[in-house]
């Protein structure tokens, strides 16, 4: 009896190693989980006109400033408005964010590679230099009870009129290859807690006729607001504060959004009906709300919302430019999101994204039309009040959207397809930055600037 209750001992315990090495030995460990720099192909899209701050280049001082390795030293680079005069600021193997001014330069700067179980993955913090000849310094380590936030992995960051700074960490998750948004507040020279966030509605049944039903929560400290789709909890890490892929910030006293939703940080598939939402605009108690199925808006004192636009199922919202007056709607459009379709797409390489769309939209009457229509591997690379840049092979075309029908003015030609997972594109001061993530060196390289005019 007792060699038989043995004997079962053992078969379960190799039963159980047995599941265990299943179960590991599906597990999808993979390097290029980590490799976020070359998931897709990413234009940064600003939501005003605003070139103060940027990914790659900023506009500062009638200079523009901007990532290159063009004199043979990969750092910060300045040149004119016209492209003259090239003069290199300061070295730095790469940077996510960079903003200036007067009390010097502010970025996201590379600082070392980390690990997880995937393998390396690059770690990013913020620095400052006060001028060109200082050697850089890490801001938060010099705010109080910040022991735990050395190895933050900075996406981006903002400092408001008061000085108080907001930054934007990313976290990249091992086995399902998702990356996330966190956000950190640092008021009066400490780490806000999250106690310390007003919470402005938690409507649990926030417009009704969506099905799922989707909670709505709202935060404010100082003039910053955001959006959740859960509650903030405290049991976890007191600090960081983060809900499923992305987090955006919107400054009520400038009424604009200065840290936008991250198109690489959208969902690639059909989950409109799960959407994350960042607010446009506040006006006394409504705010106007985007999220990647369509705009809203929302009345915090009736705690009731109305759907403006809704987007049809496979085409999502991932950015928004605020003229003062209309909003330019940016989508993109995917093939069928199931088991089948993916697969098949996956043996013959076809895109996900059939395209994407330009919107222009009419807040005061709730009227949208679309302006242009792309296809499959063309994209729109900035927008503004009256023009669109739109990469299409190894072309930039340029529209005129300010008439009732939009016009191409010019087409300028490039030496490199500009629509590839491994590039990224910023803008500043009427110029167009062409990046490439180099898989050898680790960082993304400068492959070509254009002037695209104002």
């Amino acid at each position: 009896m007792l060699k038989r209750k043995s004997r079962s001992s053992v078969l379960i315990a190799l039963i159980l190693l047995l599941c265990v090495m299943m179960l590991g030995a599906c597990i999808p460990y993979d390097q290029s989980f980590n490799d976020i720099d070359a998931r897709i192909f990413s234009a940064h899209m600003k939501p005003c006109s605003n070139d103060e701050t940027g990914k790659k280049a900023v506009l500062y001082d009638e200079r523009i400033y901007y990532l290159s390795g063009e004199l043979g030293q990969q750092g910060i680079y300045s040149m004119l408005l016209d492209g003259s005069d090239i003069r290199f600021e300061f070295p730095v193997e790469d940077i996510r964010a960079i903003q200036i001014n007067d009390d010097g330069f502010f970025y996201s700067g590379y600082r070392n590679t980390a690990t997880n179980s995937n393998g390396t993955y690059r770690l990013f913090r913020l620095y400052h230099r006060k001028d060109r000849t200082q050697a850089p310094y890490d801001v938060i380590v010099q705010f109080h009870d910040t022991a735990d936030l050395t190895d933050a992995n900075i996406w981006d960051f903002y400092f408001d009129s008061n000085d108080n700074l907001f930054v934007r960490s990313v976290e990249q998750f091992s086995i399902s290859s998702d990356t996330t948004l966190f956000l950190l507040g640092f008021v009066n020279g400490a780490v806000v807690p999250k106690t310390d966030y007003q919470v402005l509605t938690n409507d649990d049944i926030v417009f009704q006729k969506d099905y799922p039903r989707e909670s709505l929560f709202i935060y404010r400290t100082q003039d910053q607001y955001f959006i959740l789709s859960n509650p903030i909890v405290s049991y976890s890490d007191e600090k960081i504060i983060g809900s499923r892929v992305s987090i955006a910030l919107f400054d009520d006293a400038l009424q604009r959004q200065v840290l936008p939703v991250d198109n690489l940080f959208l969902s690639r598939g059909d989950f409109s009906d799960f959407p994350i939402r960042w607010i446009v605009r506040r006006s006394q108690s409504h705010i106007l709300i985007a999220g990647d199925n369509g705009l809203a808006d929302y009345d915090l004192d009736a705690k009731a919302g109305e759907q403006f636009i809704r987007f049809p199922k496979r085409e999502n919202l991932f950015a928004i430019y605020d003229s003062g007056n209309d909003l330019l709607l940016l989508t993109r459009r995917f093939r069928r999101f199931d088991l089948l379709s993916i697969s098949i797409r996956g043996l013959f390489s076809v895109e996900s994204i059939k395209g994407e769309s330009l919107y222009r939209f009419n807040p005061e009457t709730g009227q949208s039309r679309r302006l242009i229509k792309l296809g499959e591997k063309q994209a729109f690379l900035s927008v503004d009040d009256h023009f669109a840049a739109v990469a299409k092979g190894k072309q930039i075309l340029i529209y005129d959207i300010s008439t009732e029908k939009p016009e191409l003015l010019r087409t300028i030609d490039l030496n490199h397809t500009i629509v590839d997972p491994s590039n990224e594109v910023d803008s500043a001061g009427g110029w167009l930055f062409l990046y490439r993530f180099n898989e050898e060196t680790q960082r993304d390289e400068l492959i070509e600037k254009v002037n695209i005019g104002a």
